[in-house]
């Protein structure tokens, strides 16, 4: 039972849940606007809660790591990887749409690959480079 973050649009999350073997089973989309940090623990919680299922029969979980929104990315993949650190259960970052074939296929061999265990936090995929402010002298 993997579970799926996509926190890259600005106004919303889209959560999945896959079976073992990566097969779509269901999809959520929530509005997320400016309380994504407030919602998306409580928004995870809610859809697992519907399909009856407890956080820690989690098997795995995937994150969209971008391009997109800079604080979604931040916030959704924070999540994602502590949820994935607290379980001990494998991540996989994406970049391209879950719901593909062949991306399955690749998420799947990276997952099997990581031997059912955390082993190294998804980093976000940023558009543009930051954009860092440098300071004024006065």
């Amino acid at each position: 039972m993997i579970l799926g973050i996509d926190t890259t649009e600005t106004s919303t999350t889209t959560l999945y849940f896959f079976d073992k073997k990566l097969k779509l089973v269901k999809k959520n989309i929530y509005e997320s606007s400016n309380n994504l940090s407030e919602q998306l623990l409580i928004n995870i919680e809610e859809f697992l809660s519907a399909l009856n299922i407890n956080k820690k029969s989690l098997t795995g979980i995937v994150a969209r790591r971008g391009p997109g929104s800079y604080t979604g990315m931040r916030i959704g993949l924070a999540t994602a990887n502590s949820i994935a650190y607290s379980l001990n259960i494998p991540i996989v970052g994406y970049e391209e749409n879950v719901e593909n074939e062949s991306n399955l296929s690749k998420i799947s061999a990276e997952m099997e690959a990581q031997g059912g265990e955390f082993n190294i936090a998804i980093v976000p995929l940023y558009k543009n480079p930051p954009h860092i402010t440098k300071k004024k002298h006065c």
